[in-house]
């Protein structure tokens, strides 16, 4: 089982890219462009495409604000049930990512994980947590019952005060 990448371009630009050098063909990185990335160089394109990963690119019309946040929570959640990888990677430095890991871990018993770059993600194992790095693995499957709606709501305002 590989890993999959979700790269925020717009966000990470190529130093969200560094460490694609160490990927195999297990695995598959997906990179999310919009008109406010950055413009690749020739070189770099070509370092990309001759790795021994598969990668794709998404390019993204719409200007509208987390537009391609959106679409980047979207795509995980549809590799996640159709796919069969281990770990599912989203690089960016964008924490508007923690709210959608968070709750797509709680129906997967896939690893997430958001970092900086490629190379981090693929190394916070070994380096302990990064300041930057948020890993999830079943953390927050729990199930709650509750004795009324009232409870209920409250529960679910305490739970969303968490995500801030």
């Amino acid at each position: 089982m590989g890993k999959i990448f979700f790269i925020d371009f717009e966000n990470v630009g190529l130093a969200g890219l560094s460490g694609i050098d160490e990927l195999s063909s297990d695995d598959y990185v997906i990179i999310f462009s919009g008109q406010k990335s950055p413009k690749l160089s020739l070189e770099d394109a070509d370092r990309i495409y001759n790795s021994a990963v598969k990668v794709d690119i998404y390019i993204n019309n719409i200007t509208r604000k987390n537009a391609i946040d959106f679409v980047i929570s979207t795509y995980m959640g549809y590799y996640i049930g159709r796919d069969n990888y281990e770990y599912y990677i989203i690089i960016s430095r964008d924490k508007g990512y923690e709210p959608a890991i968070k709750a797509i871990s709680s129906m997967t018993d896939k690893f997430l994980i958001l970092d900086k770059d490629i190379h981090s993600a693929l190394h916070f194992q070994e380096n302990g947590a990064f300041e930057n790095t948020l890993s999830i693995r079943d953390n927050y499957k729990e199930e709650k019952k509750f004795s009324n709606i009232y409870s209920a709501i409250g529960s679910f305002i305490s739970d969303s005060k968490e995500c801030e």
